[in-house]
């Protein structure tokens, strides 16, 4: 039979569970929403007519929902045509009966993911590192 020994586990624990995470949670995710950001952008700019898509994208501030912290980049207003630019980014995403899909934000997500949550344990640990013993 396997022994297990969790010494340390307590510790552990205990540090976890002085980490304020209504503050660290929202700082985690605005310091790794840059790199997600570029990646939309540089994505959606491949495809730009006007520009007016890629210059709408904007990441939105870290909040708390009852399912956790979130945070979300986003194509924001209208275009010069009074055209959605959240419309657009549909139409670009997911295609139409006349358009064939063009996804760009599914591949900057993929493409994004690894940096973003390297930055997130990089943020996590500086945070850890200041309650000591990390």
């Amino acid at each position: 039979m396997a022994d297990f020994n969790m010494q340390g586990i307590d510790d552990l624990m205990s540090d976890l569970n002085t980490l304020n995470t209504d503050r660290i949670a929202p700082t985690m995710l605005e310091e790794a929403v840059p790199i997600l950001e570029e990646n939309v952008k540089r994505r959606t700019a491949a495809h730009k007519a006007t520009g007016a898509l890629t210059e709408s994208m904007k990441a939105s501030k870290a909040k708390q929902t009852k399912e956790g912290y979130s945070i979300s980049v986003r194509p924001t207003g209208k275009d010069d045509k009074g055209v959605s630019n959240m419309e657009k980014a549909c139409y670009l995403e997911y295609g139409t009966s006349k358009q064939t899909a063009t996804p760009v934000i599914s591949p900057a997500v993929r493409e994004s993911e690894e940096a973003v949550t390297e930055k997130m344990q990089e943020v996590f640990e500086r945070e850890m590192k200041k309650l000591g013993d990390f």
